[in-house]
């Protein structure tokens, strides 16, 4: 069939009219739409005929518009009556008044339902916004007891530090004859006569002076340390304790023998170990330097004994200057003079207290982040620093400070090295006299490439060697060459003694005598006469 064809049969059938159309009452012989299909159903008529009909129709309808007299006129000619473009337009009119309806009704629900999302938005926004209010308090007050209990606790730590040195020290005596292996991977399933197996084949690979059979060495006992995990990262360590102390001693001695991925370290107590951490790198630059010891330099439990003589951090400045065991941590030539390292008596990590406003610190390390910390706010940050030991553990709190703000620390930064170098420089004798008599009129900096306190460049830089190539001097090497002229200043030009007081004036009838005038030969004289 033509497509033309049944476009014309499908729009002109009765059935296929839209709802609207069909229901619309027919109130007279005279209707439009009985006319429209008598005139389809008269004798003759056929779809095909209606089909220029439809299409100016649905064109109507689609657009929404009235025709202009021109089209009126050349439907009169193809056959199309005055009473169906009438019929069409009042229902296209229909359509229309119904649409604009519908779109109002959408519109006025879009706005009561608009307005009543807002509302319930609204109250549950400040619903919200209460309950957080509400929660914030609770936190302050919780964080607030927290800091109390972490302060009570770094006082407690202070206070009972030497009782717990000294458990650490029996305990470090009871474990004199352990050794920790570390590195071997862990099996759940494996026993003790596994462990030692991996242990004694380390041991086969030492060769040891007067030792020559380590691999028989005699084990008290042997297990891993701790309780295994499933899906821990690190395997255990094995834990060796020897029959034998030489043996022991030997072992500890050759265990650069051992396996890459294998070390071999003694069986401290934390406490003890956290101490050694920070005197290794002295004892090894003692042992590194030309100006070596007369006796023996080792690392014992807490402290460093040279030639028998017993140095603990907080004694580390009285180490003999002869040994030099800053000499890694400074460099210097014929125009500056620049440090950095824990070693360095300059360093902000060099153990030498000071005391602030009566408050004590450990090294400056903890003066800076501690100060921070109070700078910005942050009581609880402020009270782990004043607990710590450590100023490498006091440097990594002072990176964690809430609210910090690097502009506004950078403004005050250069107050805080004023105030903390100085300190430590007029408090500790060994600063001072390393500061007058080992820089001479060098320029000083601190090799930090990425510090405000330091000159730009690293120690190890071909640049940091001439002042002609850094970026800037820093905080520290500034306030240092300024005490350096304030002190020589001072040595050049003493103070001079104060003048002896006044005599005193005695009064005879009212007006003031010098006692040198009425005839005082001698104190007691005088004393009669200021009576």
């Amino acid at each position: 069939m033509d497509p033309d064809q049944e476009f014309a049969d499908e729009v002109l059938h009765r059935d296929n009219l839209p709802t609207a159309v069909t229901q619309t009452p027919l109130k007279s012989e005279d209707d439009p739409l009985k006319r429209l299909y008598s005139e389809r159903d008269s004798p003759g008529a056929t779809s095909s005929d209606n089909i220029p009909k439809c299409r100016i129709i649905c064109a109507s309808i689609t657009t929404n518009m009235e025709l202009t007299a021109q089209e009126k006129a050349s439907l009169k000619k193809k056959g199309m009556p005055e009473w169906g473009y009438d019929f069409f337009t009042g229902l296209t009119n229909r359509i229309s008044s119904a649409s604009i309806e519908v779109k109002n009704e959408i519109k006025a629900v879009e706005t009561r339902l608009q307005s009543s999302i807002d509302s319930k938005c609204n109250e549950t926004l400040e619903k919200c916004i209460d309950k957080i209010a509400e929660v914030k308090v609770e936190h302050e007050v919780v964080e607030e007891r927290v800091s109390d209990l972490e302060m009570d606790m770094a006082i407690m730590r202070d206070m009972f530090f030497e009782e717990q040195l000294q458990r650490a020290k029996d305990i470090m005596f009871s474990r004199k004859l352990n050794l920790l292996f570390c590195g071997f991977k862990e099996n759940p399933m494996e026993t003790e006569e596994h462990c030692e197996k991996l242990v004694r084949g380390q041991l086969g690979k030492m060769t040891v002076e007067g030792f020559p059979n380590l691999k028989d060495a005699k084990f008290l006992n042997i297990h891993r340390n701790g309780v295994y995990k499933p899906g821990q990262k690190q395997p255990r360590d094995i834990i060796v304790k020897f029959a034998d102390e030489k043996e022991r001693n030997a072992v500890l001695r050759g265990k650069q023998k051992c396996d890459n991925n294998i070390f071999v370290n003694q069986d401290l107590p934390w406490l003890i170990s956290g101490i050694q951490r920070q005197l290794k790198p002295i004892l090894k630059a003692i042992k590194g330097t030309p100006y070596q010891a007369k006796g023996r330099v080792v690392l014992k439990g807490d402290a460093i004994y040279v030639d028998n003589r017993r140095f603990t951090l907080e004694t580390l400045t009285q180490i003999p200057k002869s040994l030099k065991f800053w000499v890694n941590n400074i460099k210097s030539n014929e125009l500056c003079l620049v440090y950095h390292g824990n070693l360095s008596p300059f360093s902000n990590f060099f153990w030498a207290p000071i005391v602030i406003l009566g408050i004590e610190y450990k090294f400056n390390e903890q003066y800076i982040n501690g100060f921070k910390a109070c700078f910005f706010k942050d009581r609880l940050t402020f009270r782990k620093i004043m607990a710590c030991r450590n100023p490498y553990e006091c440097k990594r709190l002072g990176q964690r400070v809430k609210g910090f703000n690097q502009k506004r620390w950078d403004a005050k930064a250069g107050d805080v090295a004023e105030t903390v170098i100085r300190a430590k420089i007029e408090q500790s004798e060994f600063c001072r006299d390393f500061l007058l008599n080992n820089t001479k009129d060098l320029q000083i900096a601190e090799a930090s490439a990425v510090s405000l306190w330091g000159c730009g460049f690293a120690l190890d830089s071909d640049q940091v060697m001439d002042p002609v190539n850094w970026p800037r001097i820093g905080h520290a090497g500034r306030v240092l060459m300024d005490l350096r002229a304030e002190l020589r200043a001072k040595m050049n030009n003493p103070p001079r003694p104060p003048p002896p007081p006044p005599l005193p004036v005695a009064t005879v009838e009212g007006a003031a005598v010098n006692p040198l005038d009425v005839g005082a030969t001698n104190d007691v004289e005088m004393e009669g006469l200021l009576q």
